[in-house]
């Protein structure tokens, strides 16, 4: 409904970066006129789902998909996966329950982000059609969010968590890349299996950036967009789905199974009404306030606090949206709240002052 227009990318698959697209609005807005009244142009239709679809098959296991008897519901949420992922699962033979397939830019069913609140039908439908895998995506088909086997809907953390240890494993290690807003599960799975996490800023250009400075084999984010750099650099909903098939076929375990081996961290996530224009004034008040309590301060994108017993909270202005976020996580539930409040209080007070 609100972002209707193109997504432009680079020869390499990665989107244009912030600077890129700036670059790229100024030609557009300041030369285009004259070039357009000077030259004739020529457009070339291409039809690129067969393309696309032998590119994602070219990085699954196709015999493996084939001979599972795994059942699953896909929710492309009235977006831009509903022209294309009926026919890559048909490819590999995998049973397929669809809703909310009919392409509609006003998304009627449900908010196309893909998150809890708004996942409910899919989580009823993979319980009652006995159903291996729920997997729910966004407008663009770059978000995976999975639901398992027993109907529980998982965030982005959990199945970013999966797919970076097997990419450990099978690698024999490497560096992995995930936002500053990611869990520490992340980081446990990295110190597991002989993986080095590095922070990025979030959202997938900046993800991207880092992953191509550090060489990255796998990069995530806790919205659900996974990216692997021998494929694309950019997420992508269906490659993701049948890349967890395949460990699930590996591992021999429902979905259900497998999360039971992670520890469990609860995390919290809140946002404060805030003006664009103050944002950068809270931020700078907040540096001051923090820094007078004597912690550790990471500034790579807002502003987050790690304390020893592994917990966290993260100060960050939305880049889309009038309002400051606050992200706590620990593995203890009281600290979460107690960490919430803290950031609440902190949010509050600053904003009433100015």
């Amino acid at each position: 409904k609100e972002m209707i227009g193109f997504l432009f990318f680079n020869k390499d698959t990665s989107e244009l970066s912030y600077e890129e697209s700036v670059r790229f609005e100024n030609l557009f807005f300041n030369k285009t006129k004259n070039v357009l009244k000077s030259h004739n142009g020529i457009v070339n239709k291409i039809d690129i789902s067969k393309i696309y679809l032998k590119k994602v098959l070219e990085h699954v296991n196709i015999n493996k998909l084939k001979s599972s008897d795994y059942k699953v519901v896909l929710d492309p949420g009235n977006g831009a996966s509903t022209f294309y992922c009926s026919d890559i699962f048909d490819a590999v033979d995998i049973e397929k329950i669809l809703i909310n397939n009919e392409p509609n830019g006003l998304f009627p069913n449900r908010d196309p982000y893909p998150r809890p609140e708004v996942l409910q039908v899919l989580s009823k439908t993979v319980k009652d059609s006995n159903a291996d895998l729920g997997s729910a995506s966004d407008g663009d088909g770059d978000r995976a969010i999975f639901v398992d086997d027993k109907g529980k809907i998982l965030w982005g953390d959990i199945s970013g968590a999966i797919f970076v240890k097997n990419e450990l494993i099978s690698s024999g290690g490497g560096i992995v890349i995930a936002p500053i807003n990611s869990s520490q599960l992340i980081n446990y799975i990295c110190s597991k299996y002989n993986g080095k996490l590095i922070f990025s800023k979030i959202g997938p250009p900046d993800i991207v950036k880092t992953m191509k400075k550090e060489n990255a084999i796998i990069g995530i984010e806790e919205t659900g967009k996974n990216i692997w750099p021998k494929t694309i650099f950019y997420g992508d909903w269906v490659l993701s789905t049948l890349k967890i098939i395949e460990f699930l076929i590996d591992e021999k375990k429902p979905l259900s199974y497998v999360i039971k081996d992670f520890p469990t961290f609860f995390i919290k996530k809140e946002a404060y009404p805030c003006n664009d224009f103050l944002k950068e004034k809270v931020l700078n008040q907040l540096l001051i306030e923090l820094k007078k309590k004597g912690n550790e301060l990471i500034t790579i994108d807002g502003i987050r606090i790690n304390y020893l017993d592994g917990s966290w909270i993260l100060f960050k202005p939305s880049g889309t949206e009038p309002v400051f976020r606050v992200y706590s996580e620990s593995s203890n539930q009281n600290r979460v709240k107690e960490l919430s409040k803290m950031g609440s209080d902190i949010i509050k007070k600053i904003l009433i002052d100015l």
